[in-house]
């Protein structure tokens, strides 16, 4: 789904997803994070306007039933373009 990420502890995750770009898994070094900070800002593109970018974080969590709950928060970027990206990790995850 090309989307980037960067564990901040061992139940949490930021990602961030610019759709429309080729994968590059070259961005993370071995830890899976970024490489340097060129690689989290937002660059302008040949034709001067600002790539879309969804940043967002997952957190996971136990429930008392001993079953998993994967909470996905956006934290910037378009509504709508976020709400696109869920759909198509449910699908991927074959869940739709």
């Amino acid at each position: 789904l090309n989307v980037r990420w960067k564990k901040n502890g061992h139940y949490n995750v930021k990602c961030r997803w610019c759709p429309g770009f080729p994968e590059v898994n070259d961005t993370l070094d071995a830890s899976n994070s970024f490489l340097g900070d060129s690689t989290i800002m937002d660059n302008d593109d040949a034709n001067g306007r600002l790539p879309t970018v969804v940043k967002f974080e997952f957190q996971l969590y136990k429930t008392k039933d001993d079953k998993y709950l994967l909470d996905m928060q956006r934290v910037t970027g378009p509504q709508l373009l976020f709400l696109d990206f869920c759909a198509a990790f449910l699908t991927k995850l074959r869940v739709l």
